[in-house]
């Protein structure tokens, strides 16, 4: 059974990249569970912008939260971005 999936949030850096996207993950049974189902979402997302606008999406982490809905539902809301820091 596959993990209910939602595109939440897409932040351009320019007209041809993305460098934030977020999906909110419902259910599941641990954290590789969801982690698989935001990755999955992950690897759709950036097949259709490439393909629909020529739009890369360029990421290189991600963070993760526990969050909740207005009623009470929760979810883990998996944001990709570049968070890496050199030091």
């Amino acid at each position: 059974m596959e993990l209910p999936v939602e595109l939440a949030t897409v932040q351009y850096s320019s007209h041809t990249q993305i460098t934030e996207i977020a999906f909110r993950v419902y259910g599941g049974k641990d954290h590789l569970e969801r982690l698989s189902a935001a990755n999955q979402a992950l690897e759709c997302y950036t097949d259709y912008f490439l393909e629909s606008e020529n739009t890369v999406v360029s990421v290189d982490s991600y963070e993760c939260q526990l969050q909740f809905t207005e009623s009470g539902t929760p979810f883990v809301l998996f944001t990709y971005g570049n968070f890496q820091q050199s030091f």
